[in-house]
């Protein structure tokens, strides 16, 4: 049983819509799917009541206990059927009610507004999050939404945030995710490279936080290349070794002189050796 939990820090995120197109993309692959609705105003559960009963077939929607001990009643009785479970749930959960959906499920979806988002206030909530999610290792993945209200800066602001943690944001909506999109994360959510370790991030993150590094590492290398030569060329003066200067400056000239010195070397060696 594939069993996802999504949360969010913000309210008016778009976490329920969110929950019930992701119900509506496990159906439509042929899942039988039930949608735990452990909010206040249960506003995805009702959207869900007021479907014609041939848009839900295979679907349930319930309406989730708020006392810790209903939980595992609530689940057990029903859940067991379904193959798919969706949990959406209040912004602020009580520690003990978020450490126990923690353990019920596999795969943890966080929506984060960048148009309501404090980065401090994050980085602190996240960073609490994180924590948990590594004790049951569950899948981990994180969406952006209302991207245009707030253009590229906080999403830039979130995606370094979340990149200390090597987790990655996969997915930035503008406005209502399409098909497509959800489509994506749907498959996104039931993938292994999503899941998050003992000790970090999951492993898409770990590869792109690599890569960012490397990255990173290459345009300072080339940064700090063109620094040492304009210092050479100010130590020095600018008519002493003018063109080894210009070839510190710019790798690929380096490169080409080094490769004809490499070839006459060759064949230099190759005429003593027929001598």
């Amino acid at each position: 049983m594939d069993r996802v939990l999504i949360l969010s820090f913000q309210p008016q995120s778009g976490k329920s819509t969110v929950a019930l197109q992701l119900t509506d993309a496990y159906r439509q692959q042929g899942r039988s799917v039930v949608l735990m609705d452990y909010t206040a105003d249960q506003v995805a559960r009702v959207a869900l009541d007021e479907r014609s009963a041939a848009d839900c077939v295979g679907v349930r929607g319930v309406a989730a206990g708020k006392e810790v001990h209903m939980l595992s009643k609530v689940w057990a009785e029903e859940v067991d059927d379904f193959e798919t479970v969706i949990v959406d749930t209040a912004c602020r959960l009580e520690p003990a009610r978020l450490d126990y959906l923690l353990r019920q499920i596999n795969s943890v979806l966080l929506v984060v507004d960048v148009s309501q988002i404090h980065l401090g206030e994050f980085e602190q909530q996240f960073s609490e999050l994180i924590k948990r999610i590594r004790m049951v290792r569950s899948r981990l993945v994180v969406i952006a939404t209302h991207c245009a209200d707030q253009g590229l800066l906080k999403v830039v602001q979130l995606r370094q945030k979340l990149d200390q943690f090597q987790i990655p944001l996969v997915m930035k909506l503008e406005q209502m995710a399409t098909p497509s999109q959800i489509e994506s994360l749907a498959q996104m959510l039931l993938s292994e490279e999503m899941r998050v370790d003992s000790v970090s991030g999951n492993r898409l993150g770990r590869a792109l936080h690599t890569a960012t590094v490397r990255a990173g590492s290459m345009v300072g290398a080339v940064e700090t290349l063109s620094e040492i030569a304009e210092e050479v060329k100010q130590s020095l003066g600018s008519e002493c070794a003018d063109e080894e200067i210009e070839s510190l400056a710019h790798p690929s000239v380096a490169m080409e002189s080094l490769q004809e010195k490499n070839r006459l070397l060759a064949e230099e060696n190759e005429r003593l050796r027929r001598s």
